[in-house]
């Protein structure tokens, strides 16, 4: 079954998360307090509501419980943020991803149960959705258009196995242009290269087809 996601604040960094999350089609609910913001976000979002997401009845009442993961895009309020991911957490949301804008908020959030935080000039919102949603991704990005760069590691169902044998192209329509091996990288293996335990591929193909490939596979 799909996660449910939450994004809180509708800055830049915040509808970014949210336009890539709604391409991906998945399910997503925008909080703002502005109105104005609020409303904007209806086109790139399932539903969009207008609170105080510090508010923790506001919070409750839009049933904020039913989602998986939330993302707190409000790193320049600081207090906010923190009360924000406080009462989330408390609420049972699975996974929380914090924005920040220094190593200080960074370790702040941390330390009250962020389970992770990200810096916008670091980590852009479409590269964040896109691991939110492939969590077995390491890293990615767009090379051109819908195409995309992506690296994640090997299903145990892969290690000792060729890629020919695997046909990743033919049945995941991934082109494989790399492995990375014990800190080697084999650029544009061959095609009986075998995979070992815990490589990490390299590959270019599109999110829709890596988001197919990672549930067939069940990667956890």
């Amino acid at each position: 079954m799909a996660q449910k996601y939450i994004i809180v604040g509708m800055g830049e960094f915040g509808l970014s998360v949210c336009k890539r999350l709604n391409e991906l089609h998945m399910e997503v609910l925008a909080i703002d307090k502005d109105p104005e913001k609020a409303q904007y976000a209806q086109s790139f979002a399932t539903s969009s509501v207008a609170i105080d997401a510090t508010d923790e009845n506001a919070l409750k009442a839009i049933g904020v419980s039913k989602y998986d993961v939330a993302v707190v895009s409000i790193g320049t309020d600081l207090e906010s943020s923190v009360m924000i991911t406080v009462l989330l957490k408390e609420m049972g949301i699975e996974k929380i991803v914090a924005k920040a804008v220094t190593g200080l908020q960074e370790k702040v959030l941390m330390k009250i149960g962020a389970d992770r935080v990200v810096l916008p000039e670091v980590e852009g919102g479409k590269r964040l959705a896109n691991s939110l949603v492939g969590p077995n991704i390491l890293d990615s990005f767009e090379f051109s258009g819908d195409v995309y760069y992506i690296e994640f590691r090997s299903p145990k169902s892969f290690t000792g196995k060729s890629i020919i044998e695997l046909k990743i192209r033919n049945v995941y329509n991934l082109n494989v242009i790399g492995v990375k091996s014990n800190g080697d990288v084999n650029l544009i293996p061959s095609p009986d290269t075998v995979i070992k335990e815990n490589d990490i591929l390299m590959v270019m193909g599109k999110m829709e087809d890596v988001m197919k490939f990672q549930e067939k596979e069940k990667i956890s």
